[in-house]
């Protein structure tokens, strides 16, 4: 596929003062642009809305607390002129300084990141920064409305469907370094409390979805030399993973 027509769902599952920003941004680059604000959905049920009202090869995802840097939309584009089935980038934080609060390698815990310094095939990239062929999400079944912020798992909707596409078609999603959002972290999410919060939602979602080796190593690293807070973050990952696994 080259030059494939791009379309951005930009969705929102609650008020977000950053919504203009983010669509007028988004405007500038895509072929199409729909805006779904619905407090009555999960972020997964929003998402399918969006693509209903595209018509486009390629269907785009970024929630209205993020915006593009200029290019994204270009970038996705390169992607698919390489064959792949979905693409994606990372997603940075606007001010470096906003994340002092996160121990290093856990900023994913606020949807920050991936960081790759090439062009690869990974297992998914967030949300926020995340896009696939219209065919092949269709094919799919779009995302698993059980999963994702809203629903009884809050998390695991992006893996969730990239797993299913490589089950189906044997593709991993491209990530591409230079594919960058930028995603507002407010200073409510970076309270203990609420990274506690979102690491026992993790340890649950992983759980609900299954055995998954990358999260294995990655809490096998952070156990070594790991400061008093990474233990409390892992700890209350794990007990969310106990929960999950006594309902699963």
């Amino acid at each position: 596929m080259t030059e494939p027509t791009v379309g951005v769902g930009v969705v929102a599952t609650r008020y977000s003062t950053s919504l203009e920003r983010c669509v007028h941004a988004v405007k500038q680059q895509a072929d199409e642009v729909v805006t779904i604000v619905d407090l009555d959905r999960n972020l997964s049920e929003a998402r399918n809305a969006a693509t209903e009202h595209l018509a486009t090869d390629v269907y785009a995802f970024i929630d209205a607390d993020a915006y593009p840097a200029d290019g994204w939309v270009s970038e996705l584009r390169k992607g698919y002129a390489d064959g792949a089935l979905a693409v994606g980038g990372p997603a940075h934080p606007p001010q470096a300084t906003c994340l002092g609060a996160i121990p290093d390698g856990w900023e994913w815990l606020v949807g920050i990141g991936p960081f790759h310094d090439e062009v690869r095939e990974v297992r998914n990239t967030y949300g926020c920064n995340y896009s696939i062929r219209a065919d092949i999400f269709d094919r799919l079944g779009g995302f698993d409305e059980s999963l994702g912020k809203g629903s009884p798992v809050p998390h695991g909707e992006e893996t969730d469907l990239a797993r299913r596409m490589y089950e189906r078609f044997g593709e991993r999603m491209q990530y591409r370094p230079e594919a960058i959002v930028y995603h507002d972290i407010d200073a409510d999410q970076l309270t203990t409390r609420a990274l506690l919060k979102r690491a026992f939602d993790q340890g649950y979602t992983k759980a609900m979805m299954g055995h998954d080796s990358d999260e294995t190593e990655f809490v096998r690293e952070r156990l070594l030399g790991a400061r008093p807070f990474e233990v409390a973050l892992l700890g209350s990952a794990g007990l969310g993973a106990l929960k999950g696994w006594l309902h699963g």
